[in-house]
């Protein structure tokens, strides 16, 4: 079956709306010390238009960093044939090997990687009563 809006989708995969906004909420902030993710927009859902539109943006803009025309971030490479950071494999691998080696003398792994976090759900939001059940649109 295909998804093409926002209430096929939680016929679908009841539940996965709200799950999905539950881990974006929550991503990182158990172990970073960080605060619960907010949502722009209100937290309102938005139109399947808009997301496709923030696609293309975005698709626009890692096009324009490849061609180096966005500040200046590295962004060699191997596959970007054509790009002005493309690197052969020799000249990547050259790189590579001129980088400091991990040892086991160095500094250890901080204990908070070892954390296991479990996360209850503590906020009841009914997320699909956001968008009109009219609405054909994500």
């Amino acid at each position: 079956a295909v998804v093409s809006t926002q209430s096929t989708g939680e016929k679908l995969m009841p539940g996965l709306l709200e799950a999905s906004r539950d881990w974006f909420r929550i991503y990182k902030a158990p172990t970073s010390g960080n605060k619960m993710n907010q949502f722009g927009f209100n937290g309102d859902w938005q139109c399947r238009e808009f997301a496709e539109s923030m696609i293309r943006d975005t698709h626009k803009l890692w096009k324009r960093l490849m061609r180096n025309e966005i500040g200046e971030i590295r962004t060699e490479n191997t596959k970007q044939h054509g790009s002005p950071g493309h690197l052969t494999v020799g000249e990547a691998q050259s790189i590579i090997s001129e980088q400091v080696k991990f040892s086991l003398d160095g500094p250890g792994i901080p204990d908070w990687v070892h954390e296991g976090v479990f996360v209850r759900r503590t906020v009841s939001e009914d997320v699909c009563d956001a968008v009109d059940d009219d609405e054909d649109d994500i």
